[in-house]
């Protein structure tokens, strides 16, 4: 009851039903807070829940834990989330604690004769500050992955050593061993594992209720130590072959759990990485095929299989999606697959036809994609991957023909893909390959310029144009073409963000106009992110920081990547241009602080990672100078300094 809020944790493996939440809510008119603690296996549920919630207005916060590698991978559940925090390395003042409880629990191992400060550096230097890592490595005097092997190898039950195995592949993938899979594979019943097994694999191995599959289900005591089981205990391709065939043989899929397993074990990518043998491969999906057959998340993974492998066969992957495809005839990441193998079958053509053919397929298919789910920004990657195909084809004819109709084309694309995935490496690099065709064209920016004079008006000529006498450092030229297209076209809205940039890099700007035109860089309400984070930062630095404040606001529940909108840019200088800014700690928290600005009295954020100087030392009142940067929240410090 420390700050008086409704919270509800969830327990394990407890089914969210919606009705009650609503229904507790129309009493107690207050946002409710959801404790929930794996993301991953609970997905479902938590989408279901955020998406029905919303279009009833009704306000909630999840807190949820999740590990990186499979959050990377939960491309719907990142969409929902707000702001994320990662527990990463320790600080000087909790190593120092750390020590101090491992004393008071005489656990120091081989650091007990050892003086505090050596202590501290064990701790810091030997596991790179990472909580887990530094406690076995530190007191135990081994590489980690050493002690799990030598836990593994010291079971003398081979049979449970072999469950321990199990258990381990599976939880390793963020699934579990459903009790009736185990006694399936290895012929143990539930009792037998109490009776037999529960002392050999005491702490090792996890038993709990699940009360959704109505069974019992097994885990290990973390994803990370099951995945050092499987790296350390199967270390030939064969022995993780003859693993999984085990398994595929016993799955259920008609449980939930048996079907996130499988799903997991049969992703292409990560297949890839464990096999390299395409037989292997080829015949592990076989296996996979008999456990579940028309199954069209397999196919799709076969297809992948095939696409990514050398010597892969691209027409029986066209067959694989094709037959996906008729099982989910909606589907838009098979649809997006199959535009994929469409780009990998035009690599591989032979006339300039059967390219071309093949091109347009790929584009067709991920433009049918983008009108009916315009959040899929691989589907951008895919149809920039082809433009850039056919720019490279028509600079390699013979008689250099016109190229400017390609390249308005690309640009148009590349700014739609930009104002909706700001940041993304894949239109970073589209784009830097994009630069590097054209810079190595001879011809390049007398075709632009001949193209612009033809039509001024164009958006696409005009940004291609200026941004390739920018690379020359002629900035002045390349602000005067966008001037120029903005008297013809004067709501051009990629033509106006651009034109605000490049007036922003002058000596002297003037942020009345550029706070002008970044304004009608967007409109509101539209997913132009770029744009509107540019406006808030222009409204900052130009003093209107009431008008700027509700538009980083709206920016900060944006649905993109939470690490992106964190992400500080955009550095904002004092007025003497050398001088920071200065001001007075106002709140300071475990992880963040407030900053009150001198002169201005707003508060800006200050991040913990952000701070080199020992963050025990700021306080309440705590004069500090400093730099801004901006994020999707607002503005950030950085550069943080005790003011004399």
């Amino acid at each position: 009851m420390t700050f008086d809020k409704f919270c509800i944790y969830l327990k394990t493996n407890v089914a969210i039903r919606v009705e009650p939440i609503i229904e507790l809510f129309n009493f107690t008119k207050e946002r409710i807070y959801f404790f929930i603690d794996d993301a991953i296996s609970n997905e479902f549920g938590i989408t279901y829940l955020l998406s029905k919630l919303d279009k009833e207005g009704i306000p909630v916060t999840i807190i949820t834990t999740a590990s990186t590698s499979l959050l990377n991978d939960a491309d719907t559940l990142k969409s929902y989330i707000d702001d994320d925090y990662v527990l990463s390395y320790l600080s000087e003042k909790e190593i120092e604690e750390l020590i101090k409880k491992l004393t008071i629990h005489k656990s120091l191992g081989y650091l007990v004769n050892k003086s505090f400060e050596d202590q501290k550096q064990e701790l810091s230097e030997q596991a790179g500050r990472v909580l887990l890592v530094a406690l076995h490595e530190a007191t135990g005097g081994k590489n980690f992955e050493e002690i799990i092997l030598n836990e593994y190898n010291n079971i003398a039950d081979e049979k449970a050593r072999s469950l321990y195995l199990t258990v381990a592949i599976l939880h390793r993938l963020g699934s579990y061993a459903r009790a009736g899979l185990i006694s399936r594979v290895h012929d143990i019943s539930f009792h037998e594992f109490k009776a037999k097994f529960f002392k050999p694999l005491e702490y090792i191995v996890f038993d709990e209720r699940n009360y959704t599959i109505g069974d019992f289900i097994y885990k290990t005591r973390h994803p990370i130590i099951a995945q050092m089981i499987f790296n350390t205990v199967l270390v030939d391709p064969q022995s993780r072959y003859d693993e999984y065939i085990r398994i595929f043989n016993f799955l259920d899929i008609d449980y939930n759990s048996d079907r996130s397993a499988f799903l997991a074990m049969t992703k292409a990518k990560q297949l890839i990485q464990l096999f390299t043998d395409p037989i292997k491969l080829r015949n592990l999906y076989d296996a996979a095929e008999k456990c579940s057959p028309d199954d069209a998340r397999l196919l799709q993974q076969r297809a992948i299989l095939e696409m990514s492998i050398p010597g892969g066969d691209s027409n029986k992957a066209d067959e694989y999606l094709k037959r996906a495809l008729e099982l989910l005839p909606k589907d838009p990441l098979i649809s997006h697959s199959l535009a994929e193998n469409a780009l990998k079958k035009a690599e591989r053509a032979t006339t300039n036809i059967e390219r071309n053919v093949f091109i347009e397929t790929a584009q067709n298919l991920s433009k049918e994609i983008i009108k009916k789910y315009p959040n899929q920004a691989h589907s951008y990657h895919t149809i920039l991957k082809g433009k850039l195909m056919m720019l490279n084809d028509q600079l390699a004819l013979p008689g250099k023909p016109s190229i400017e109709l390609i390249i308005k084309d690309i640009e148009k694309s590349l700014q739609t893909a930009k104002q909706h995935f700001p940041e993304q490496e894949f239109i970073l690099d589209i784009e830097a390959r994009f630069k590097e065709l054209i810079d190595n064209e001879p011809r390049a920016l007398e075709i632009l310029k001949q193209a612009y004079e033809i039509n001024k008006a164009s958006p696409y000529i005009a940004l291609r144009y200026a941004k390739t006498l920018e690379n020359r450092g002629e900035t002045r030229e390349a602000s005067t073409i966008l001037e120029q297209t903005l008297k013809l076209n004067p709501n051009e809205k990629d033509v106006c963000f651009r034109y605000a940039h490049l007036l922003s890099m002058e000596k002297d700007p003037n942020y009345n106009q550029i706070v002008s035109y970044y304004r009608r860089s967007f409109t509101l309400g539209d997913s132009r992110y770029e744009s509107q984070f540019w406006y808030g930062r222009a409204l900052y630095v130009n003093n209107e920081i009431d008008k700027a404040i509700p538009q980083f606001e709206a920016l900060s529940r944006a649905k993109i990547d939470p690490g992106f909108k964190r992400m500080p840019r955009g550095v904002m200088i004092s007025k003497e241009n050398v001088k920071p800014f200065k001001g007075a700690i106002s709140r300071i928290e475990a992880n963040f602080a407030y900053i009150t600005r001198e002169a201005f009295s707003d508060d800006v954020y200050l991040y913990r990672h952000h701070v080199k100087i020992d963050w025990y030392k700021l306080k309440v009142g705590s004069r500090v100078s400093f730099n801004i940067l901006f994020n999707y929240y607002g503005p950030v410090a950085t550069d943080i300094k005790i003011a004399t």
